[in-house]
């Protein structure tokens, strides 16, 4: 009878130590799911990993990753944009685009929109340097079929610091690109900045309010069938001849930015979009 009832404790021992390690374990699962919500579903819920990047642009360091606070969102004319309070400036955006139908002449007036939250913008207009350009995340080449589309491109929310050899060179590279194959298809586009946490390039937060970028990042999707996606360092050695170096796989580029860009990456298919002869770039 003795015997009977130690193997009975023993037993009920041992169920008592296994649920009390599943809901530990549980709770755990919830704490990790606590710290890695997103915003507003915009934000994937995913903590970053930023090893294994197959391109020469090597993002392994914890100084690329962008740290996130409130996200102001703004829909206008032409294409929608996430912006970041913490940074005071774009975080993400996205548009789409037909074939180019008009070619209004651009105009530099760079402005404030007033519809942005002080606390989420910058604070001046003006030029940052010879070094750093005012940098678009969306090119006002792409609006040129619309006076008020155009002018919203201006809004320094859309504007970036932007080393010159980019804006120049790699960067400048994928909008000709994006000109050139919205001639034939009909293009997403899809565009941010990674801040980084490396505050030795911050030349412009006394003068501007705004964190300078680490990289810049750009998706295009052809027919929604096709994609090309790139990764910019915001430096010198952005120039046009080394974009191929640039290019990552949409997987890598929603992993690194954090970001559920599109819903199904899978149906997608990567392929190279060389600038062609001839192409429509006004």
């Amino acid at each position: 009878m003795n015997g009977g009832f130690s193997i009975f404790k023993l037993c009920a021992s041992v169920v008592f130590i296994v649920v009390c390690f599943l809901l530990v374990m549980e709770r755990t699962n919830l704490n990790k799911t606590a710290e890695i919500t997103g915003m507003d579903g915009v934000i994937e819920q995913t903590k970053r990993d930023l090893s294994n990047v197959s391109n020469a642009f090597k993002i392994t360091e914890k100084k690329y990753q962008t740290p996130m606070g409130n996200v102001f969102k703004r829909e206008h004319v032409a294409y929608t944009l996430y912006i970041s309070c913490l940074h005071n400036g774009p975080l993400y955006g996205f548009m789409s685009l037909g074939k180019d139908n008009g070619n209004f002449p651009r105009e530099d007036s760079f402005t404030f929109d007033e519809k942005v939250p002080e606390q989420c913008r910058q604070t001046s207009t003006r030029s940052y340097n010879k070094t750093y350009h005012r940098g678009h995340l969306f090119a006002a080449n792409h609006f040129d079929n619309d006076q008020r589309a155009m002018f919203e491109s201006f809004y320094m929310s859309n504007v970036v610091p932007q080393h010159a050899v980019s804006n120049t060179g790699a960067w400048k590279t994928t909008e000709i690109i994006t000109e050139c194959y919205r001639e034939h298809h009909d293009l997403y586009l899809a565009a941010g900045v990674t801040y980084g946490t490396d505050s030795s390039d911050d030349f412009f937060v006394e003068s501007h309010g705004i964190v300078t970028p680490t990289a810049m990042w750009k998706l295009i999707m052809l027919d929604r069938a096709q994609y090309a996606a790139w990764i910019i360092p915001n430096s010198s050695n952005a120039k046009a001849e080394e974009l191929d170096n640039y290019e990552v796989t949409i997987e890598d580029l929603m992993r690194i930015t954090n970001i559920k860009i599109v819903q199904s990456p899978e149906r997608l298919t990567r392929v190279k979009l060389p600038v062609f002869k001839n192409c429509h770039r006004s």
